[in-house]
């Protein structure tokens, strides 16, 4: 049995962690003019990564757009004066003139998730991405099969990701890894494996 883990906005999840945004004020993450994350709170918002970075002030004016890294020919990341957090269309356009992005920070991030599965999961496991593994649950089921239970820790696993914008996801975060609690039915549109 293998499970597959695909964390769900990482780059606007990355940048809100770093910059300490609270996860209910929308936050997206743009690469020059587009947007190539966005958070729960600002997909509520009617902001998807499909939209441009303009058009996303224009939805939700309150949002924090976040540039991804730069780094300048002399090998500096930010410019003197300028930081990465709502930066305008044109210096966005000047920066992609002069310099490339760097996705060192997301690779970093990648890097502590992965480790802290390993640490606390006996699993095998295969990075699919900088935000996915599979995981191979195979050893944990064989040992519960057949004894008509499950094991003591059920792990649900969405059927509709498309539908997730309401308060079951956000308790699930909350809440970590998603164990159903004693005497609690399932969210909405999971199953149990």
């Amino acid at each position: 049995v293998i499970l597959h883990l695909d964390l769900d906005c990482f780059y606007a999840q990355v940048e809100g962690r770093r910059l300490g945004v609270d996860p209910s004020h929308p936050l997206a993450v743009q690469q020059w003019g587009s947007l190539i994350a966005a958070n729960y709170a600002a997909k509520e918002k009617g902001v998807s990564r499909h939209v441009s970075a303009e058009d996303a002030r224009k939805i939700c004016p309150d949002i924090i757009l976040v540039h991804v890294e730069i780094i300048c020919p002399d090998g500096s990341t930010t410019e003197k004066g300028e930081n990465d957090v709502n930066v305008s269309t044109s210096t966005a356009r000047r920066w992609q003139r002069r310099g490339k992005v760097s996705l060192q920070r997301y690779r970093d991030a990648s890097v502590e998730m992965f480790k802290l599965l390993c640490s606390s999961f006996p699993f095998k496991m295969e990075k699919a991405s900088i935000d996915e593994v599979f995981i191979d649950v195979t050893s944990h089921i064989d040992k519960y099969r057949g004894r008509g239970r499950l094991p003591p820790r059920t792990v649900y696993v969405r059927e509709d990701k498309k539908k997730e914008k309401n308060k079951v996801k956000r308790k699930e975060e909350e809440k970590g890894a998603g164990e159903k609690e004693e005497g609690k039915e399932k969210p909405e549109r999971e199953v149990e494996v």
